[in-house]
C-alpha cells in the first residue's frame, strides 16, 4: 500500500432469491450440500415454518392452499376457489354456486383433464362446502355434520 498502489475492495457477487426476488450477497444464502441454495436464509426459514404449520394441521386452509398451489397445473382449482368466493359474496348457497363454479373452473380444459379435475373436485366437495361456509373441516364428516342443504340433497 505504501508504494502508491491503490487497492479496491472486491464486492461479493449478488444473487437473487427465487422466493422474495431480492438481490443479496452470496453469504445470505447459506451453504447447501452439493448445490447452491435458490432461496435466501430468511425465506428458507419462513418456508420451513410454513411447512411445520402445514404438517401440524394438514387439513387447515394454509395446507389446502399449499396443495392447490403445488399441483402440476393448479389453475382449475384456483378458478374454482375464485368462483366460489364470488358466489359467497353474492349471497348464494353452496348448493346453488357449486355447479356453475365447476363449469367455470373446467372451461377450456381438454376433456380427459376436465374429467380428472371433475372427479377430484367431487371427491373433495364436502371440504369445499365446509370452506365455503367458513366452518372447520372435521376429520370424520358424517351426514349429520353436513350443512342442511347438503344433507337434504344427498338424502334425495
Amino acid at each position: 500500500m505504501g508504494d502508491g498502489q491503490v487497492t479496491t475492495p472486491t464486492l461479493a457477487p449478488l444473487r437473487t432469491c427465487s422466493r422474495c426476488g431480492d438481490a443479496k450477497p452470496a453469504d445470505a444464502f447459506g451453504a447447501t450440500t452439493g448445490s447452491r441454495a435458490s432461496q435466501c436464509l430468511a425465506c428458507e426459514r419462513t418456508r420451513r415454518r410454513e411447512g411445520e404449520r402445514v404438517r401440524a394441521a394438514p387439513l387447515s386452509v394454509p395446507a389446502v392452499n399449499r396443495a392447490v398451489d403445488s399441483a402440476p397445473d393448479p389453475s382449475p382449482a384456483r378458478r374454482l376457489r375464485a368462483e366460489l368466493r364470488a358466489a359467497r359474496k353474492a349471497g348464494r348457497s353452496f348448493t346453488a354456486a357449486w355447479p356453475a363454479a365447476i363449469v367455470a373452473a373446467l372451461r377450456g380444459l381438454p376433456p380427459s383433464e376436465a374429467t380428472e379435475w371433475r372427479r377430484s373436485f367431487a371427491s373433495m366437495r364436502a371440504v369445499w362446502s365446509a370452506s365455503y361456509s367458513r366452518r372447520p373441516w372435521p376429520v370424520n364428516l358424517t351426514p349429520a355434520l353436513l350443512p342442511p342443504d347438503e344433507h337434504d340433497a344427498e338424502a334425495a
